[in-house]
């Protein structure tokens, strides 16, 4: 398929290079959260990259034989110009010299899984948090981009490891945290009141999502920043479960709302059936201290108990 796929873009080359005759394209693997890759088409200029396309659409046509590859080169085309058209002419010349300016301002935090990211994690500055989750650091390239900051990106920006993750820490506050109720969230996406939104969804009620302005990459906000657990554990009026609906946003529940295996069993399900896996963050619920505002995993006593009770006969003798 790779073959394939890169005759596919020497014949999209060969059709753009008349119109954009600097511009340069590079088939590449994109190595995202949770140990997920994907093929990738880099499009820029002057060895800048200034966009990323992703290529499963194109890949899962040819595949399934749903198109040729004539008709899969049409398809990147109109994939392709657009990005050239915002990114070359309007950013471009904005990302030359980019390295050897870097503002700090620029640097976003991401929460991933521990377990599930770990060869990233080696070469990658990160602070730990909440038992099995890590933050990161990510360097807004462009206005609808980002890229993870390794320790070499690090190093070409001039920064520490720990000043790479303050610096993350101290933007926070520009991201726009919120804490939202789910009744809340319905009623305007369905323009109802929020009484009529609570007799619809009643179920929803005492639900809080948590995440920032731009929905992207904003569970982080509830785990590292003591304030807004401090804020959702005042609306709440008690301790509570963060529920990781994925890396983008989470759910806070009073922990009188249902138990730590009905919250696991929930998450689980959304993970495997509403989610990509790259933005699966846990499979757990995570409970959080009203007064304190700790954070500790309520399944971790579950997972002991499993543990103590006597193993089946079978099981012995296996």
């Amino acid at each position: 398929m790779e073959e394939k796929l890169q005759t596919i873009i020497e014949d999209v080359k060969k059709e753009i290079i008349q119109k954009y005759p600097d511009a340069e394209f590079t088939l590449q693997t994109l190595r995202k959260n949770n140990g997920v890759n994907y093929s990738g088409l880099s499009v820029g200029r002057g060895g800048n990259v200034n966009a990323m396309i992703r290529l499963e659409p194109v890949v899962k046509a040819l595949d399934g034989g749903e198109c040729t590859s004539m008709e899969a080169t049409a398809m990147l085309i109109d994939m392709v110009t657009p990005q050239l058209e915002k990114m070359l002419h309007s950013v471009g010349e904005k990302t030359q010299g980019f390295w050897e300016n870097p503002q700090k301002e620029k640097i976003r935090l991401e929460v991933v899984n521990k377990s599930m990211n770990t060869e990233m994690l080696r070469n990658t500055p990160h602070r730990d948090v909440g038992g099995d989750l890590a933050v990161i650091g990510r360097y807004q390239v462009v206005e609808d981009g980002s890229a993870v900051i390794s320790k070499e990106l690090a190093a070409r920006l001039g920064m520490t490891e720990t000043e790479v993750i303050e610096a993350g820490v101290c933007n926070m506050e520009t991201e726009g945290y919120r804490v939202q109720s789910m009744i809340s969230i319905m009623a305007d996406m369905m323009g109802l009141s929020e009484g009529e939104a609570e007799q619809m969804f009643g179920q929803e009620a005492g639900m809080y999502v948590v995440t920032n302005e731009s929905k992207v990459y904003g569970a982080t906000g509830v785990f590292v920043d003591k304030n807004l657990r401090k804020e959702v554990a005042e609306i709440i009026g008690e301790d509570y479960y963060i529920l990781p609906s994925s890396i983008h946003e989470c759910i806070c529940v009073s922990v009188d709302t249902m138990s730590p295996e009905v919250a696991r069993d929930m998450i689980q399900e959304v993970n495997a059936g509403e989610l990509l896996p790259e933005e699966v963050l846990s499979d757990h619920p995570y409970l959080v201290n009203a007064q304190t505002l700790q954070i500790t995993n309520p399944c971790e006593s579950l997972l002991e108990a499993v543990a103590d009770m006597p193993k089946p006969v079978s099981a012995i003798h296996m």
